[in-house]
């Protein structure tokens, strides 16, 4: 007592003499393992494992006692510094926002944090013994596995990306970092430790943050030995110190393999504002070296729009006003680039061996800011186009309404005279045909012609303006019948054979402008002939969504110099006073096929007749 005093095992309670090895051994009690503290007066207390048993004689006297102590104060400080960092682990996992779970190699979940609950909609605890590739979509289980398989034949991390179907039924997308380390319990297993980050909302910025890895460890092997195994008991102590000593390093080397592989700046600041912890990432974004920045106020870094709103949100956390907050701010690299950062932090209470502080993580959203100012301006834009569209619409209107009224009033006004010459010359013949010569007779009816091809053409221009404007409500139309009605329309001399090649389907289409543009290819197969007999094939074929129509005949056929030509208004191959026409035909149908984004062309050569073939754009019927 004059040099030293005795404690409990933990340090903490005086002990009594009756619990002192020794004299528990001098009243004849076999004393093993008995693990104390020693407090000498100047110097520092040691921890010893004492063993002892009393000395008997044969005849069963005793005589004394024998006690045998072991210094295992390194492998009490490497014990307590396991359980310091074991505290320090399930500290950083508990603070973070990412999922951090331990799985076997076939996917068998081991340990899930608590932030499971909230990224996963399942609890930590139903999680374990969990397949991950039960939880995972189907279509990146393959790349799982192979990510799996590859990352066990390294030491290094690996990363992934991958969906996780949430307790509510969607799927999450997450980015894991997997590292393999040696079974704890098994050293002949390996474990995959991986922290997984929600990248739902950020995936098209490329940004993800890994959660720390937090590995628990088993507390040393008991202690057994005997004093009679005095050498196995001293080789047993020396292996369990080495054994701890070896766990705490893959305890630092695994927390520090997370946090350096972690893709966003990990920061901590003392409570005057200064930084005192920073990860790889800070200089991988910033382009700051982190000994040179370590020190100084992070404030400093800020740029001077957003050091009021951070210095509000840091008073705000080390009073104590909030656990956590949030922070979008902006600082300049070393290299002169603004960068926007997303800030996450909180007050981390002291611990044993690390002081109050506040803690959290730097994310780089930079290009979502650069992506949200582009669609500000994209909708500005937008909505000046609108606002032009809209009066061009309105002017359009306005244009058409006066062009109709403008046809009609012509129409009105061009077809009255020539109603008044033919009804003139027919008075006039009528008058004078006692006196009328045959070749006077003829230029009457010349002029009477000629009378009706002009009202024609008039009615034909009233059409062609009126094509591309008028709209009809599209109806089921059966081709067929469609066809019957047109040819019973036309007249069409017996001698020329009509023949409909296949079945006609049925469909959903606007009925009055397909059957004109019907009608005036077929009226065309009829009237141009070079003989009186002769043969018109139909067909209508489906091909996807539109209706591919070909009407050909055996007619004279048209030389290929002019297959565009005959398209245009007022043009024809022959002389309008062998064969009756405008000239604008053609250019109607072709006129209404391009206003529903059709085509015609035409296939002929001369003596071969010719096949007009045009798309109809049509939905098939219910």
């Amino acid at each position: 007592a004059n040099h030293y005093d005795l404690y409990s095992s933990d340090g903490s309670k005086a002990l009594d003499v009756s619990d002192i090895p020794l004299f528990r051994a001098l009243k004849g009690e076999s004393v093993k393992n008995a693990e104390i503290a020693i407090a000498p007066k100047q110097g520092r207390r040691r921890f010893v494992l004492a063993n002892g048993d009393p000395i008997v004689t044969k005849e069963g006297r005793q005589l004394g006692a024998v006690v045998a102590m072991r210094d295992v104060t390194v492998q009490r400080q490497a014990e307590l510094q396991l359980l310091e960092s074991q505290k320090r682990y399930r500290l950083v996992a508990e603070n973070l926002q990412d999922l951090l779970i331990e799985h076997s190699t076939d996917g068998v979940i081991r340990y899930a944090s608590v932030s499971s609950l909230t990224l996963t909609g399942y609890d930590s605890d139903d999680l374990v013994g969990t397949s991950l590739l039960s939880l995972m979509h189907p279509d990146d289980v393959a790349a799982f596995q192979q990510t799996t398989t590859a990352s066990g034949l390294s030491a290094l991390p690996s990363r992934a990306q991958y969906r996780i179907r949430h307790h509510n039924g969607s799927y999450r997308w997450f980015e894991s970092s997997s590292s393999v380390v040696v079974d704890e319990v098994d050293s002949d297993q390996v474990v995959v430790i991986s922290v997984l980050r929600d990248i739902t909302d950020r995936k098209q910025f490329e940004a993800a943050i890994c959660e720390l890895n937090d590995t628990l460890e088993e507390r040393v092997d008991q202690r057994t030995a005997a004093l009679k195994q005095a050498n196995l008991d001293i080789q047993s102590l020396s292996e369990r110190e080495q054994t701890a000593l070896g766990r705490l390093t893959r305890s630092e080397q695994e927390y520090r393999s997370v946090v350096n592989g972690i893709q966003d700046i990990i920061f901590k600041l003392d409570l005057s504002g200064n930084l005192v912890f920073l990860n790889p990432a800070w200089t991988r974004i910033l382009e700051f070296d982190i000994v040179e920045s370590l020190g100084n106020e992070f404030v400093g870094y800020v740029l001077d729009e957003d050091r009021s709103a951070f210095r509000d949100e840091f008073e705000r956390l080390k009073g104590g006003d909030s656990p956590e907050g949030s922070l979008e701010l902006r600082i300049c690299t070393a290299t002169g680039v603004v960068k926007w950062l997303d800030m996450d932090a909180r007050l981390l209470e002291a611990t044993q061996s690390l002081p109050t502080c506040i803690g959290g993580t730097l994310v780089d959203i930079t290009k979502r800011k650069e992506s949200e100012a582009l669609l500000q301006r994209r909708a500005v834009e937008l909505e000046t186009i609108n606002a032009m569209l809209l009066q061009t619409t309105a002017l359009a209107e306005q244009r058409n309404k006066e062009l109709d009224q403008f046809a009609y009033v012509t129409s009105h006004d061009l077809k009255a005279p020539l109603r008044a010459i033919s009804n003139l010359s027919q008075w006039i013949e009528e008058d004078l045909e006692a006196v009328l010569t045959d070749e006077t007779r003829h230029q009457m009816t010349l002029l009477r012609s000629r009378v009706k091809r002009m009202e024609a053409l008039i009615n034909g221009l009233l059409k062609y303006s009126r094509v591309g404007r008028m709209e009809e409500e599209p109806q089921q139309v059966d081709v067929a019948e469609l066809l019957d009605e047109v040819l019973d329309m036309q007249e069409i001399p017996p001698a020329i054979a009509v023949e409909i090649e296949g079945t006609l389907p049925t469909i959903v289409s606007e009925r009055l402008p397909l059957q004109q543009v019907l009608s005036n290819l077929i009226g065309n197969a009829v009237k141009h002939r070079d003989r009186p007999e002769g043969t018109v094939k139909i067909s209508a074929t489906r091909d996807r969504d539109v209706v591919v129509f070909a009407i050909s005949d055996d007619g004279p056929g048209i030389d290929p110099q002019y297959h565009e030509k005959i398209f245009t208004i007022f043009q024809t191959l022959e002389a309008r006073d062998k064969v009756e026409s405008t000239g604008i035909g053609l250019s109607i149908v072709k006129k209404i096929v391009d206003a529903r984004g059709g085509t015609i062309t035409v296939r002929s050569q001369v003596g071969e007749g010719a096949t007009f073939a045009f798309t109809w754009p049509a939905a098939a019927a219910p």
